[in-house]
């Protein structure tokens, strides 16, 4: 922190005008957002390729450290190795639903905002994952691309605003 400072309290004053204070700030700001998007770990889980591609497609203007796993068992192996803050799982997935994932993800990782993506609405798959999973947002397909940005973006805030958990 104080190096920082140092470098700072130097830059500005060797700064001579406002075209190099601008310069200068933006260096800190681009660091800033890119220490920010490397933390933003989102983890994308569905059987069907197509759909992990297109979600990634959507999802990769916003910065963030995009994982994706084709099974509940391949999420969870990432998961053992990458600090994950937000997950968007399918509900039915060959193996393990997405319900079932995100129960054991709630309980091997309780900070990780949780949610569901599915083309099936019933009220048994939406109590299922909500009773299991505690999940943050339930996405139906076809998703809105805009309502999908959205609630992923709420997610990484939520993730934020609910701070540091005990481990």
């Amino acid at each position: 922190m104080s190096a920082n400072f140092d470098s700072v309290t130097r830059a500005i004053g060797s700064v001579g005008n406002a075209a190099e204070m601008t310069r200068f700030l933006a260096s800190f700001s681009a660091a800033s957002e890119t220490a920010e998007a490397k933390d933003a770990t989102l983890l994308l889980v569905d059987d069907e390729p197509s759909v992990l591609s297109s979600l990634k497609r959507l999802l990769r203007r916003e910065n963030y450290n995009i994982l994706t796993a084709n099974s509940g068992e391949g999420a969870l192996a990432l998961l053992a190795e990458h600090e994950v803050r937000v997950i968007l799982t399918d509900q039915r997935m060959p193996g393990m639903s997405g319900s079932e994932l995100l129960a054991r993800v709630r309980k091997m990782h309780p900070r990780t905002v949780r949610m569901v993506l599915s083309g099936y609405t019933g009220l048994d798959s939406l109590t299922e994952a909500i009773n299991l999973g505690e999940i943050y947002k339930f996405i139906a397909k076809p998703w809105d691309e805009a309502d999908l940005i959205g609630a992923v973006r709420d997610a990484f805030r939520h993730y934020a605003d609910t701070g540091e958990a005990p481990r």
